[in-house]
């Protein structure tokens, strides 16, 4: 497998790719496109999940703060959703075995922001009943296991995202 060379770039951005260089190295393409093909599959658990999530809170008298953060992952899952039902049915030859850096960068982002979306509902266990908590907390655990089976094409971005979603909880 051929490593990409990191192109210099001013600033802190040349920075985030030498992280994702060190993050991805060898990473195959190949895995990448079985994580691309993996992705309907999240967006529409995120978006079912999320929504159920926002109408029990809601239900139990949860303030408008719950409907920004559903409206947030609704909106990213459905983007994505929709960014890949508009894909080339065969984005990336398979018999190519280099990884691809950009694919690669915007796996790792979106693992983030999407675990941190779910890790964000942390933000609503202080003060709030025990079953309300268990649920959340059932909730965050289940989309973290859900991840490590659809995200495990490429480790590194199926910790990301476990990791994001997770260790809200622990702080």
């Amino acid at each position: 497998m051929s490593r990409v060379q990191s192109v210099e770039r001013p600033g802190s951005h040349h920075k985030v790719h030498e992280l994702i260089d060190q993050i991805g190295s060898g990473v195959p393409r190949a895995y990448l496109v079985r994580l691309a093909a993996q992705s309907p599959i999240n967006w529409s658990v995120t978006i079912t999940v999320a929504l159920l999530i926002a109408g029990f809170l809601l239900s139990e008298g949860y303030s408008s703060a719950v409907l920004v953060w559903a409206a947030v992952q609704v909106t990213l899952a459905a983007l994505g959703l929709a960014r890949w039902w508009k894909r080339p049915a065969e984005p990336h030859s398979l018999r190519d075995a280099t990884r691809s850096r950009r694919g690669l960068y915007h796996a790792l982002i979106w693992a983030t922001v999407s675990g941190s979306l779910w890790g964000a509902l942390t933000a609503f266990l202080p003060g709030a009943p025990p079953h309300v908590q268990i649920v959340l907390i059932l909730t965050m655990g289940g989309m973290a296991a859900g991840a490590s089976a659809t995200l495990a094409a490429v480790p590194q971005v199926a910790a990301m995202y476990i990791l994001a979603c997770t260790v809200p909880a622990t702080l």
